[in-house]
């Protein structure tokens, strides 16, 4: 009989990949944690990748979203997402699309930014 490897969870997946990315451990915590929500909410096939230059505070996240699916993710889901620093969204699929490869910033700053006036 062969072993077979233990299922993992989307968060102890995305904890183990990316733990020697540069982010601190409370930090990565939470971002994970805001994936696996997206994931759960049908975005699928998810990379996540480590960003931010000189230091790295954030996640760059892709994956693909059936277009069954779109309104809803967006309406539900994007909006009310934490630390969203930005979205790109492209369409597979000629004329009309199928499917969409979705790519988000996460990590921005939870502290509302001031705007600056000149004197």
């Amino acid at each position: 009989m062969a072993s077979q490897k233990p299922q993992t969870s989307i968060e102890e997946a995305l904890m183990h990949e990316l733990r020697f990315g540069g982010i601190d451990k409370e930090n990565l915590k939470e971002l994970v944690s805001i994936v696996a929500t997206l994931h759960r909410a049908g975005l699928k096939r998810i990379k996540a990748f480590p960003r931010g230059i000189p230091a790295v505070d954030g996640l760059r996240v892709s994956g693909i979203l059936e277009a069954s699916e779109v309104g809803r993710f967006f309406s539900d889901v994007v909006l009310k997402t934490p630390r969203l620093g930005g979205i790109v969204v492209f369409p597979y699929g000629i004329p009309w699309p199928e499917i969409f490869r979705v790519n988000l910033d996460l990590g921005a700053s939870t502290v509302p930014t001031t705007e600056l006036t000149s004197p």
